[in-house]
């Protein structure tokens, strides 16, 4: 009712308005999950078991996995990977002094879904994350779609803070790099990945806007992005 949406707040609105644009997507005729890549590199196996629960909890999505062991060995009590919305996994061993954009690259050259999604292994993620993402991209035609870190985990305080960061539902390049849906043909044209350690995600994201391509900032939910002491 209206008087209960008036004791929500802001968040829990935010919350129930994109749960009805869900429903009104299913209602509309959303016959056919959609299929999207994630791309995952993690030299971190121990933060794995977290980061496929949150995969394979994904709704209204199928999900093909990529995933990366940068320097590091399979866990012996890993388990299965797929399971849930995982559909297809592939797990590729790289070698500990390649640097992170080439072994994104690798990952990516394994993706044929038009859309694929770049995570990371240690923040968290809600079970709307990727449809949520993808119907922003359907909606505005943009190549690349993401959140900004707009709730962050300061993992040593146990606290989540908000930092809003400009508005959302607009283009914008405040966007974080475990919270990007990219669309295959754009990532392509633009040369993909760079062969660099660190800032592969701005890199991409000024990449795309100089050949066109304005990267569009969703709403924050769903994403929690994880700062702590250790790496």
């Amino acid at each position: 009712t209206i008087d209960a949406v008036r004791t929500l707040d802001e968040v829990e609105r935010m919350h129930l308005a994109n749960k009805q644009l869900r429903g009104l997507l299913t209602s509309s005729g959303l016959r056919n999950r959609p299929r999207i890549a994630v791309i995952l590199s993690t030299n971190r196996p121990a933060l794995l078991p977290q980061a496929l629960t949150y995969l394979r909890s994904q709704t209204m999505v199928d999900i093909e996995l990529r995933l990366g062991l940068h320097g590091v060995q399979k866990p012996s009590d890993l388990g299965e990977l797929i399971g849930g919305a995982i559909v297809d996994a592939t797990l590729t061993n790289y070698d500990g002094k390649m640097p992170f954009g080439e072994v994104l690259q690798h990952l990516t050259t394994q993706v044929e879904t038009e859309f694929f999604s770049k995570w990371d292994d240690d923040d968290h993620y809600g079970p709307s994350h990727l449809i949520d993402l993808w119907i922003v991209a359907k909606l505005t035609g943009r190549r690349l779609v993401g959140k900004a870190a707009e709730f962050v985990h300061l993992s040593d305080r146990q606290i989540v803070v908000r930092r809003r960061g400009g508005p959302i539902h607009t283009d914008s390049r405040f966007l974080a790099g475990g919270a990007l849906l990219i669309a295959r043909d754009a990532f392509n044209e633009v040369g993909g990945w760079a062969y660099i350690q660190r800032g592969v995600d701005q890199d991409l994201i000024s990449r795309f806007a100089s050949h066109g391509y304005p990267s569009f900032r969703a709403h924050g939910l769903d994403f929690v992005l994880t700062r702590h002491s250790n790496g």
